[in-house]
């Protein structure tokens, strides 16, 4: 696949988040007035299921990492064989697969008694539910557009990885988005269909012509076929996985995520009549970008004085709190012999909440070559972490990015990490990627980190936290103007009010020069929009604390009358809590909301926004029961 040539290659952020009003303009007539119906399923429970299936690779077990990474943890999981329990709930995703005829008839019965289907490349048995004609062709790896203008840039087209069909939309169904041969050519078919008011229940359907789930994977960790070789040459990088793989002209553009919340907008609209869904913010304390600040130590001594400047202003003011991302901190992955760390130093800055772990590489201090099989690579990983130990005093840290960015097939290195403890890992980046010189964007199309999935599409429990910002990405003779303007049109993507959300990860060596250069930049640049109160400074241990905060914590026991939202909210204790906050619609079927309350009593709210086309409320997520009035 070319790179597109049509769309300028100069580095740019600007908004691409979808807008729900947008999105369902072609589901005007769902009404948003109509009372709850008597005949609908059950409004009590988890209103939401994911269905897998059982295809191989199969990535439907890949949407609850989706679902928890766009903050909603209220739904349930269930495999074909169990469909019976759909009768349970109020909206299923179907994962790509194959239906039997009784499964089929299943899901178009439940669906005529007011079940809302999200269906995801659709299995033929159920085209005539979902209104579509039979398949007419498929479009492998290519691209979609929705409504013009929708990215924030008029026919700016979105990759997909794997296969999508092309169906006719019929009469009744309403035709959102194309997909697209090519770039720019428009098939004449749907990216997306909707039918409305099926069956007695007045029920709906919605067909997604590629599985989402797939095509986020295959986006965030490239393409599965340059993943073959097992050591991909001396010194293999995950940046081949993207060889003609990562449009280039997209390479500002979360595509991942966005992708993700066109799923989120389908849910949204499907259920926010029947029970609108809490969730939680993606970030602590209500910001929109931390920068994940990581080096490595390749015995350049640099760690502590850089440490010490992030601890004085205007990075961090006396008394500031660790906790709450209040003071920078930062992860410096380190070789054998980093002497000003030696002697209880290390434990010292530890202690004070920065981050001190093995930079893992194939030998000692060193060595770009590949391990030879999974033993090996154990091995190597493991001496690294003994080395460590024995040298510094300290436990080897949870997280890594492996020396020279070595990362040689699809799911070994994850796999072999998680057996070492280690659950984050910031090996991807750009490195040698055409088209990305000079420029900065989201190699895997993200700016939140999520689970590495495995050669059948399940998730391993490692995240994936890419190099966004490294001096290695500018050339010698790039100028401080052309590295300040590209580290600016990063932040400044996040900060404007429709802008992404998430994080930076950084790769910085100590080494002065350019290196020194572009790390100074990113650092004045933070101070310039803002400092601390807007861009959060953190190590990789810090971000990982937070996944776990916000990935382990729930939403359940949901229950709307039309008027009283009612759930209870339970978080994950076992790490520090910098700031988790729930947004809870502020608009549900034909009504506003009036007030929430906790146990009884009044809950601040701390501000309204709208997210993607979604007006929130936002509160402080504490554990408890809660009621949310709409009048």
């Amino acid at each position: 696949m070319k790179p597109a040539t049509h769309i300028s290659d100069r580095p740019r952020l600007i908004s691409y988040h979808i807008s729900i009003c947008i999105l369902m303009l072609a589901m005007s007539s769902c009404d948003q007035a109509r009372p709850i119906l008597a005949n609908t399923p059950p409004a009590n429970g988890e209103p939401l299921v994911v269905i897998t299936n059982g295809g191989k690779p199969d990535y439907s077990s890949y949407y609850p990492e989706i679902l928890r990474n766009e903050g909603i943890s209220s739904f349930s999981v269930i495999g074909l064989g169990d469909l019976a329990e759909i009768e349970r709930y109020q909206v299923a995703i179907l994962a790509e697969g194959e239906l039997t005829d009784a499964e089929a008839r299943k899901l178009e019965n439940w669906v005529s008694r007011g079940g809302r289907l999200i269906a995801m490349r659709p299995d033929p048995r159920i085209e005539g539910l979902l209104g579509i004609g039979p398949r007419a062709g498929t479009v492998a790896d290519g691209y979609f557009s929705l409504k013009e203008g929708r990215w924030g840039v008029p026919n700016t087209p979105l990759q997909f990885h794997g296969t999508a069909d092309l169906h006719r939309s019929l009469a009744d169904d309403r035709r959102v988005g194309a997909i697209l041969r090519g770039h720019r050519i428009d098939t004449g078919f749907p990216a997306i269909t909707i039918r409305q008011n099926i069956g007695a229940g007045r029920g709906q359907a919605i067909g997604v012509m590629f599985d989402i789930a797939r095509s986020v994977a295959l986006t965030r960790q490239g393409n599965p076929a340059l993943a073959a070789d097992p050591t991909g040459g001396p010194a293999p990088r995950a940046a081949r996985f993207f060889a003609g793989y990562l449009d280039s002209a997209n390479y500002a553009i979360p595509q991942a995520d966005e992708q993700q919340r066109i799923l989120v907008a389908l849910i949204h609209e499907s259920i926010v009549n029947k029970v609108p869904l809490p969730r939680l913010w993606y970030l602590p304390g209500g910001r929109r970008l931390a920068v994940v600040m990581t080096g490595d130590d390749h015995n350049a001594n640099g760690t502590l004085s850089f440490f010490e400047q992030l601890r004085r202003e205007p990075f961090s003011d006396p008394g500031c709190s660790v906790d709450h991302w209040d003071c920078a901190r930062a992860t410096s992955w380190v070789f054998s012999n980093v002497k000003t760390l030696k002697r209880g130093n290390a434990a010292a800055l530890v202690a004070d909440g920065f981050e001190i772990g093995p930079h893992m590489a194939m030998d000692r201090d060193g060595g770009c070559g590949s391990w030879s099989n999974v033993d090996d690579l154990f091995n190597r990983f493991a001496a690294r972490q003994i080395e460590f130990q024995n040298i510094y005093g300290i436990e080897p840290t949870p997280t890594n990015r492996t020396h020279c960015y070595v990362f040689a097939d699809w799911d070994t290195e994850p796999r072999v990490e998680r057996q070492l403890g280690i659950r984050l890992d910031e090996t991807y980046s750009p490195y040698t990627i055409r088209g990305t010189r000079n420029r900065l964007g989201r190699l895997n199309g993200s700016a939140m980190p999520m689970r590495f999935t495995d050669r059948n599409g399940s998730a391993i429990d490692v995240y994936q936290l890419v190099s966004d910002i490294d001096y290695e990405y500018f050339d010698s003779s790039a100028s401080v103007s052309d590295i300040r303007a590209a580290i600016r049109a990063m932040i400044d993507g996040a900060l404007k009010p429709d802008g992404y959300r998430g994080f930076i990860g950084t790769h910085y060596d100590f080494s002065g020069g350019l290196e020194a250069e572009v790390r100074n930049t990113l650092l004045s640049e933070i101070v310039a929009h803002g400092g601390r109160d807007k861009i959060a400074i953190i190590s990789a241990r810090q971000l990982l604390d937070w996944l776990d905060l916000r990935n382990g914590s729930s939403f359940s026991d949901l229950a709307f009358d039309g008027s009283t939202l009612s759930f209870s909210f339970e978080m994950n204790h076992n790490v520090s809590n910098p700031g988790l906050e729930a947004m809870i619609p502020l608009k549900a079927n034909g009504r506003t909301l009036h007030g929430i309350f906790h146990a009884g009593s009044n809950v601040r709210i701390k501000r309204r926004d709208t997210v993607d086309g979604v007006p929130y409320a936002f509160i402080d997520a504490i554990d408890g029961d809660y009621r949310a009035i709409y009048r």
